[in-house]
């Protein structure tokens, strides 16, 4: 990715450390990584864009479709858990309301 990050973690059985990179957190191979210059380090990482749009990641752990049609809420749903994947996230809260529960089914 050419970002600077954050090793989280020691490598594990398949070689992957666990990277902070701007606001997401990723598994990465060893030999993908390489240390930054003395100096480099001291300063903070830049955030992350996401493939190429040029605006920076910032995803809650929560996704809001209350007041959403069932349609519009899969949509958003589907473009949210794609992002949360490549975030690393590996739990989310969706927050769907109650009403008569047809937001509860589609999603």
């Amino acid at each position: 990715l050419g970002q600077r990050g954050i090793v989280h973690a020691a490598p594990d059985s398949h070689g992957e450390v666990l990277v902070q990179a701007g606001p997401l957190a990723l598994r990465v191979p060893v030999s993908d990584l390489r240390r930054l210059p003395p100096g480099e380090a001291d300063s903070p990482p830049e955030p992350l864009s996401a493939a190429g749009l040029g605006k920076a990641v910032a995803l809650s752990a929560t996704l809001d479709v209350r007041g959403l049609r069932a349609e519009e809420a899969v949509l958003e749903l589907d473009k949210y858990l794609d992002d949360a994947t490549l975030a690393g996230f590996n739990r989310v809260t969706v927050i769907h309301g109650k009403g008569t529960g047809a937001l509860r089914q589609a999603v």
